[in-house]
């Protein structure tokens, strides 16, 4: 039954409106700038991270405590460090499939401004929130709520999603299954409460859609062009007058 449980919400956290949202069509190999991310995208992230919010204090924080015992029953030695690497799992994706020369959304330096920007401002968010909820953990650790190696694995699978969708569905797709296994070790491993995963899947969604709605420093680019080098040719004039036309371009 807790399998099935677990089951479900994968399924709920892979229901992102995003993700099904039509992909831009290709015209010569080259994306066609439509409005990328419609408004309905964001109601699934918000809604994970309300709830986990709520479930956070539901029924005086029993709930979240009695799943956590129900979901770990037979389970309570289990531990493991995959959680760790498998949060950056997604970002190692995209880092390959660029260095691999995968078509995607955004040349390298817009991608990776993109990806900066929104993995700076999920740990940012995150972690504020972790100090200003000041939430134990299941394990009696502190900074709870949310889970950042969840937010840290959605922001990365969304990323992924958005540079590949249109190009290489089953690679965008697969950063949300190495995302979902980080959020259930993380319950498994004890170290976070359902709600926390929920919140944490919730703004590891939410803030790359942002991000890509809005593209900040869109126009900014550090490297600027080369600029075309000086070129200077000589030209013979013949006919009524003799001599040579000369030509400067820089």
């Amino acid at each position: 039954m807790k399998h099935f449980v677990l089951l479900l919400l994968s399924l709920g956290i892979l229901s992102d409106p995003a993700l099904s949202a039509p992909p831009d069509t290709l015209t010569n190999s080259r994306m066609v700038e439509q409005p990328y991310i419609k408004t309905t995208a964001y109601f699934l992230p918000s809604a994970l991270f309300l709830s986990g919010l709520f479930i956070n204090y539901a029924d005086d924080k029993k709930f979240k405590q009695q799943f956590q015992l129900w979901i770990r029953s037979g389970h309570s030695d289990f531990h493991t460090d995959v959680d760790d690497y498998l949060q950056w799992a997604p970002v190692g994706e995209l880092i390959i499939s660029g260095l691999a020369g995968a078509e995607a959304r955004h040349q390298p330096i817009d991608q990776g401004r993109y990806a900066l920007i929104s993995i700076l401002t999920t740990s940012l968010v995150t972690r504020g929130l972790k100090e200003g909820i000041g939430e134990t953990r299941p394990n009696g650790g502190m900074h709870s709520f949310p889970s950042g190696h969840t937010s840290n694995a959605f922001t990365g699978a969304t990323i992924l999603y958005f540079e590949y969708r249109d190009t290489k569905p089953l690679l965008a797709w697969s950063g949300y299954l190495f995302a979902t296994a980080t959020g259930v070790l993380r319950i498994y491993n004890n170290a976070h409460w359902v709600s926390d995963v929920l919140a944490g899947a919730g703004l590891g969604i939410l803030i790359p859609q942002i991000v890509y709605r809005i593209e900040p420093l869109k126009n900014w680019h550090p490297f600027p062009k080369k600029r075309e080098q000086t070129k200077l040719s000589f030209v013979p004039v013949t006919g009524r007058y003799t001599g040579m036309f000369v030509k400067l371009r820089f």
